[in-house]
């Protein structure tokens, strides 16, 4: 039986053909799971590492812990910590959870949040504004100020994609006017204390990321689903429209004196 490893490595090996990839985010589901169960995902970060490619982890933080940050320093550039509120109530909304798990999954990511500063990890708190935690956004960055003002604090405005197809079409939208508002105030209140990364809706549909499926299929993000491409090997990676282009994430990323980072 193939283990994931090693579908993991067959479908990135044409990325690793290709000179421009440079940056991959780790993403799920939830990939810390893979932690403890098989040495899979540290095997596979070691791997990515070795063959030059900055990595990101996003994570909502379960399953980490300092011994893990202190392997993963020697590896990965960023943590995307996915955090929309700090309070039980929010989280258990977020994520379907009882009060005891979302108990466990706020203390870990206030400890990630505190510990990150003794690592070189860049750390990135992912907050998707919705209708659920649109009044609790001033609360989340005056914590964010108080535990580690050295993050980049990365606002997006709410859209459904492939994955949230289950919920009702508005349960979490906000008027376009809301969202624009609540970035003003953030700005205006957090922006000497943080760095402030936002995306709206509309940028993230028209220039959605590529996403590798374990499938080994290319697919972007589009309004509500995700949009099949084709296989990695047929995939042209010229054609990529991305939000953000490599010079703005240069802050985040680490010197491992990579000569494909001096271009």
């Amino acid at each position: 039986m193939e283990k994931h490893i090693d579908t993991w490595k067959k479908n990135i090996s044409s990325l690793l053909k290709y000179n421009g990839t440079v940056r991959l985010t780790l993403t799920g589901g939830e990939p810390m799971v893979f932690w403890d169960k098989t040495d899979e995902l540290l095997e596979f970060i070691k791997y990515l590492h070795k063959n030059d490619i900055h990595v990101c982890l996003n994570t909502t933080g379960v399953n980490m812990t300092v011994e893990k940050l202190e392997i993963l320093d020697k590896y990965i550039d960023t943590i995307l910590l996915s955090v929309r509120g700090f309070t039980i109530e929010e989280i258990k909304k977020e994520f379907g959870i009882n009060e005891k798990n979302a108990k466990m999954l706020r203390d870990t990511q206030l400890m990630i949040l505190h510990e990150i500063h003794k690592t070189n990890i860049k750390l990135e708190v992912a907050t998707v504004v919705t209708k659920e935690n649109y009044h609790g956004i001033d609360y989340l960055g005056g914590k964010l100020c108080a535990i580690n003002k050295n993050i980049i604090w990365r606002i997006e405005e709410y859209y459904r994609n492939g994955k949230q197809n289950n919920q009702p079409e508005g349960k979490f939208d906000l008027e376009a006017a809301q969202y624009d508002e609540k970035m003003i105030e953030i700005y205006k209140k957090y922006s000497n204390n943080l760095t402030i990364r936002h995306s709206s809706k509309e940028s993230r549909v028209n220039a959605p990321d590529p996403f590798l499926f374990p499938d080994g299929k290319m697919h972007s993000s589009s309004d509500h689903a995700y949009k099949l491409l084709c296989p990695i090997e047929k995939f042209d990676f010229t054609t990529i429209k991305t939000r953000r282009d490599w010079a703005s994430y240069k802050n985040s990323m680490r010197d491992w004196g990579w000569e494909r980072d001096k271009y």
